[in-house]
């Protein structure tokens, strides 16, 4: 008998008409890796993996053919980071970050934004962020035509965000930004309308 997640995978994929294999949804019957295992005996790691399968084939639909290879590649990268969960809850953190990242990335959740800051240092220029409800939170920043995603991060007081390059500080209505990796720390203030 077959899995149930196998067979809404096997739907999914002939609604969709897409390319199956970076989706990553399980046949159990033939799981054999430590990580497929415990997607197929959790409950909450299957309903992510099925979640994964969706919001991937919402992304390649936005996507363009010449970037489509990208998103490809990016979710390759992904899927070798997941095989490098020793537990669950590595698994499940893995599957949540990736998902908001997509979400944010293409769109396929509402943005609270943008907003707009005055960054006087180097480097200087106007500094746009939007935000995502996703899980975990999520924003997008753009500054001196450079675009950095950065989640949500454990803060004392004020909103922190941090992605790969960069990191973002609101505290009492400024932003404090590195934004470069060595960058040091500089403040940006709300703009101002002319």
């Amino acid at each position: 008998m077959m899995h149930k997640a196998f067979v809404v995978t096997v739907v999914l994929l002939a609604l969709s008409g897409r390319c199956w294999s970076m989706h990553q949804a399980f046949d159990c019957n033939k799981a054999s890796s430590r990580v497929g295992k415990l997607i197929c005996t959790n409950a909450e790691l299957g309903a992510l993996d099925q979640k994964m399968s969706s919001v991937y084939a919402q992304a390649q639909e936005k996507e363009s053919d010449g970037r489509l290879s990208n998103l490809e590649t990016e979710q390759r990268a992904w899927i070798m980071r997941r095989y490098a969960c020793e537990k669950a809850t590595c698994v499940s953190r893995v599957y949540r970050e990736r998902i908001a990242d997509l979400q944010a990335q293409y769109r396929l959740v509402m943005a609270n934004g943008p907003f707009f800051f005055l960054c006087l240092s180097k480097p200087a220029g106007e500094l746009k962020v939007s935000f995502f409800e996703t899980d975990p939170p999520t924003m997008i920043a753009e500054l001196v035509k450079q675009t950095v995603l950065m989640r949500l991060q454990p803060s004392a007081s004020g909103t922190r965000y941090q992605g790969k390059s960069a990191s973002y500080w609101e505290h009492h209505d400024e932003a404090m930004v590195i934004w470069g990796l060595g960058a040091s720390e500089q403040r940006c203030v709300p703009r101002t309308e002319k």
